[in-house]
């Protein structure tokens, strides 16, 4: 359907439901990201928790650590929260579920040793690199994959006016 012309009378115009724009779900989009976005919010607390048990008590020290050790899951929900496309999300799940793994080692060596607790520190810097890496993947996926089926959109208006 053409675009309404600005000039025409209110009385000639079709109506707005008619209009080609966003769909309800580009414009609204998961507040928490879907099932994946809260499943890594939750684990996010859960590893929080999980370093506050083993600290001796609350210090700005313990703060910061704990924003660390939280931040992978976050930019992952925030990716949950904005990527659509099936592969991206693939990606998505590679990510959690790699940084879930190296949480658990990385928690799970603390009481190995006095140079255990390093792993608090760097593990979720590790965690941090390969979130990035991952969620730029599937990024670029995810918009390739909106580009491409805007164009086929395109592609297939033509065919049907013409």
């Amino acid at each position: 359907m053409p675009c309404p012309n600005p000039h025409d009378s209110p009385d000639e115009m079709p109506p707005p439901s008619t209009f080609p724009g966003p769909t309800e779900r580009d414009r609204h989009p998961g507040r928490l990201g879907g099932l994946l976005g809260i499943g890594s919010l939750l684990v996010a607390i859960t590893f929080v928790c999980w370093m506050f048990t083993l600290t001796s008590g609350v210090s700005i020290f313990a703060l910061v650590i704990g924003g660390l050790v939280a931040a992978p899951y976050l930019l992952i929900w925030l990716a949950c929260r904005s990527l659509r496309f099936w592969a991206a999300r693939l990606v998505i799940v590679v990510a959690l579920v790699g940084c879930c793994l190296l949480g658990i080692y990385a928690f799970s060596t603390v009481d190995d040793d006095a140079q255990g607790g390093l792993n608090l520190v760097f593990g979720p810097i590790y965690q941090l690199i390969g979130v990035f890496v991952l969620l730029t993947l599937a990024a670029v996926i995810d918009h390739v994959w909106k580009r491409h089926s805007a164009r086929s959109l395109l592609r297939q208006d033509v065919e049907t006016a013409g």
